[in-house]
């Protein structure tokens, strides 16, 4: 479920349902409002049904959706973030006879076509997040360790942040300063300058 949950009341209505094969993992919000969520589908190839990665945007008004972008380069979807021009980043895993890979997956928000940024492995990609640079920031499983991981948006170079994390999940930036942690400037695409949580809740 999609859930909208008014921060001073705490009262709950539901944006949406769907019915997935796994539930829905992250979601960013668009300069217009509508709701981007990184989900799973289905998607036939032949008489088979294979379940892939999904995107979807969702009105948060009525609740109706559609999906921008199905399959392909999107296997299980873990995170998902937008740039300040609009375009798609999400941090995908498909697994095969031959074995997993992990790759950050760039997205059109209008086509919904497809480009590998950076192929991971052997990193377990999880979240991801924009900071004010562009660039994106993304936790990962390492071989040994959790990391957060610097990305390049332009040529999917990647360096080491920090290392020795404990399965990291989410991530969020903010601009740090010598004495005090200052939010980021408000941006369109961003939760919270929204005037309510959205939530995600899987379907049992």
């Amino acid at each position: 479920k999609l859930i909208r949950i008014n921060p001073q009341s705490g009262i709950q209505s539901i944006i949406t349902k769907w019915s997935l094969t796994s539930g829905p993992k992250d979601i960013v919000i668009e300069s217009n409002g509508q709701i981007l969520v990184a989900g799973t589908g289905i998607e036939k190839i032949g008489d088979i049904n294979y379940v892939v990665g999904a995107i979807y945007r969702v009105d948060p008004i009525s609740g109706s959706y559609s999906i921008v972008s199905l399959g392909g380069e999107l296997g299980e979807l873990f995170g998902i973030a937008l740039d300040e021009m609009g375009n798609i980043f999400v941090t995908s895993g498909i697994w095969t006879a031959s074995g997993s890979k992990y790759q950050i997956v760039k997205v059109n928000a209008s086509t919904g076509s497809q480009s590998v940024l950076s192929n991971l492995d052997p990193y377990n990609l999880r979240g991801i997040d924009v900071d004010v640079k562009g660039d994106l920031i993304v936790t990962a499983g390492g071989t040994s360790s959790g990391l957060l991981l610097r990305v390049d948006p332009v040529t999917g170079a990647h360096e080491v942040i920090s290392r020795g994390l404990d399965s990291p999940e989410g991530v969020t930036t903010t601009c740090v300063t010598t004495n005090h942690v200052t939010p980021q400037p408000p941006r369109p695409n961003h939760p919270k300058t929204m005037p309510w949580i959205p939530l995600l809740f899987t379907d049992d």
